[in-house]
C-alpha cells in the first residue's frame, strides 16, 4: 500500500509541476500539445472506452455490432439517406423503447424528427399530405410578398418602409429604430404639447443656452414598461410571416384549433400553435404544435424523408 501511495503521489506531483512549467513558459496551443503527450495514454483513450460502454450498457451491443450496422446500411443515414462524411457527429442508434429492439442508425435530425412525432406512422402520414402541393391548392390567407433587403417594419404605423425613413438606432435591428420617422415626429409633437413635455423642452433650452451641453435631470429616469404577450405577438407576425392576428385568428378557426400534424387540439397544449412557413417562398403553411413543426424542420420539409420515415418503422 505504501508503495502504491508514493507511485500516486509521484504522478500528482509530476503533472502538477509540467502543469506549473507550462503555464509559465508556452501558449495555450503549445500547452494542450505538450500535455497530451505528457499524460498517460489512457486518459487519451477515454473517449473511446465510455463510448464502449454506453454501446453495451444501454444497447447491449458491441463496437463490432455497431461497425457492422453502419456497413449494412453503406455508411448513410437509413431514412434521410445522408452518408456519414456529411455528417458533423456519429450516427445515433434508434431503438424501440418498449420492446428496446435497435431498428438502425439515423443522424441526428432524423432521430430527433422520429421522437418528436413519437414514432407515429399516422402523425408521418399526415406531414406528408400536409407538405405536399395538393394539400396547399387552397389558402385562407393571401400569401404576402416578404421583406426584401434594405426595407424594415415600422412597429408604429405598421407598414414597410425603406431603411432610410428611420432614425439611426445603435440596438435596433439593422441599426435603425423601431419606429419610422414620420411616427417619431408625431410622438414628440405630442409629447411636447402636454405641460411636462414643454417644461421639459425649456429647461433643456436655458441650459444649453449657458452651457452648451444637455441638462442633468435630477430626477432619476423613468422605466420603461414592458411589453406585453399580444404586442410581442403581433409584431412577430407581421415581421416575420407578413400576417396579422386576425388572419392567424382565421386560420386557427378554419383548422378548428387543432393542430394539422397530430391534430391535438389547442386546449390541451401548453403553448400556442406555431406558424408554419417555408423557408424558401417565405409563405405561410399553416399552424402545427410545437412538436410537429419542429418534426418537420429535421425532416428538411422533404415529403420524400416522412414518406422513408414511414418505411422504416414499418421494417
Amino acid at each position: 500500500m505504501q508503495q502504491l501511495s508514493g507511485k500516486i503521489r509521484g504522478g500528482i506531483e509530476s503533472v502538477t509541476s509540467t502543469h506549473l512549467f507550462l503555464s509559465n513558459q508556452f501558449s495555450i496551443v503549445e500547452k494542450i500539445n505538450m500535455t497530451e503527450s505528457i499524460l498517460p495514454p489512457k486518459i487519451n483513450r477515454r473517449k473511446a472506452i465510455y463510448r464502449k460502454h454506453d454501446l453495451k450498457r444501454h444497447y447491449n451491443i458491441t463496437e463490432s455490432d455497431f461497425d457492422k450496422l453502419r456497413q449494412k446500411q453503406n455508411y448513410a443515414c437509413a431514412i434521410c439517406q445522408k452518408p456519414e462524411s456529411d455528417l458533423n457527429q456519429t450516427f445515433h442508434i434508434d431503438h424501440c423503447h418498449n420492446s428496446n429492439e435497435i431498428r438502425g442508425l439515423l443522424c441526428v435530425s432524423c432521430n430527433i424528427g422520429l421522437g418528436m412525432v413519437f414514432d407515429s406512422k399516422e402523425i408521418l402520414k399526415n406531414l406528408v399530405n400536409y407538405l405536399t402541393k395538393e394539400h396547399h391548392e387552397v389558402t385562407l390567407i393571401e400569401n404576402p410578398e416578404p421583406i426584401k433587403d434594405g426595407y424594415k417594419f415600422c412597429c408604429s404605423c405598421q407598414e414597410i418602409k425603406v431603411l432610410d425613413d428611420f432614425y439611426n438606432h445603435p440596438k435596433g435591428k439593422f441599426g435603425k429604430m423601431s419606429s419610422c420617422k414620420k411616427c417619431e415626429a408625431i410622438r414628440a409633437k405630442t409629447t411636447r404639447s402636454t405641460p411636462e413635455g414643454k417644461a421639459k423642452l425649456k429647461k433643456y433650452n436655458d441650459y444649453y443656452l449657458k452651457f452648451g451641453k444637455k441638462p442633468k435631470t435630477s430626477n432619476p429616469p423613468k422605466k420603461r414598461k414592458p411589453y406585453t404577450y399580444e404586442q410581442r405577438a403581433k409584431w412577430k407576425l407581421k415581421g416575420k410571416y407578413g400576417i396579422s392576428v386576425e388572419e392567424y385568428q382565421r386560420l386557427a378557426e378554419a383548422q378548428n384549433y387543432c393542430c394539422l400534424g397530430c391534430g391535438t387540439r389547442q386546449s390541451e397544449l401548453k403553448k400556442t400553435l406555431f406558424v408554419d412557413h417555408c423557408h424558401v417562398t417565405k409563405t405561410v403553411r399553416g399552424l402545427l404544435c410545437q412538436n410537429c413543426n419542429f418534426a418537420v424542420g429535421c425532416f428538411q420539409d422533404n415529403p420524400g424523408v416522412c414518406a422513408n420515415a414511414i418505411k422504416y418503422l414499418k421494417n
